[in-house]
């Protein structure tokens, strides 16, 4: 969720489960991941919904981890941000997930942080998470993104997301525009490349 009004009020650690598999489709359509690859989920929330749709859409085992219980299979309770492995799980293939935003983008800024030092120690080859398309804009974000070896595609979406259900007949218009920004651990010499999806 991000700066417009939605006439809803703030959800609870910014809980806005991403419902709708076209939004995962759309990165998985420009990612090559391995049917053997392990995905981490590290803001699964209750219902893990991305998680299922990771497994379901490329077949990859995923798991899943949150500050609070999860229902998904082995899942972890685990603060992400604190960027360490839950106890007992070997390196991953990739970090993907829909991280809390926070105030001012500060929550997402601090799982950034946390994936690229995964990546850094050689934990995950790969990171992905879903934000605000006008992210990368702010000047103190830079270090992410312009100055960040590890930074390599930016993801528009060229529809909007649905958060929420509407129960009253009239059709959802949400104002947020979203991309996935996605890291690798490789260093990608021509700089970041901008695509679209779906």
């Amino acid at each position: 969720m991000g700066k417009h009004e939605t006439g809803y009020r703030r959800m609870e650690r910014d809980f806005y489960p991403t419902r709708e598999a076209w939004v995962t489709e759309a990165l998985l359509s420009h990612l090559k991941i391995a049917p053997e690859a392990v995905v981490w989920e590290p803001a699964a929330g209750r219902d893990a919904v991305m998680a299922h749709q990771l497994a379901v859409l490329r077949g990859v085992t995923v798991k899943c981890s949150d500050v609070e219980e999860v229902a998904w299979h082995g899942a972890a309770r685990h603060n992400f941000i604190r960027a360490e492995l839950p106890q007992g799980w070997g390196k991953v293939s990739g970090i993907i997930t829909n991280p809390p935003f926070g105030s001012r983008g500060k929550m997402a800024e601090r799982f950034i942080k946390a994936g690229l030092a995964h990546l850094e120690r050689g934990e995950a080859a790969m990171l992905a998470l879903l934000l605000p398309s006008d992210f990368d804009s702010a000047g103190g974000r830079r270090k992410f993104f312009a100055d960040c070896p590890r930074f390599s595609a930016k993801i528009v979406l060229t529809r909007r997301v649905v958060w929420f259900e509407r129960t009253d007949g009239v059709r959802p218009a949400p104002k947020e525009n979203h991309a996935w920004y996605v890291w690798a651990r490789t260093d990608r010499p021509w700089g970041p490349v901008l695509l679209y999806g779906p």
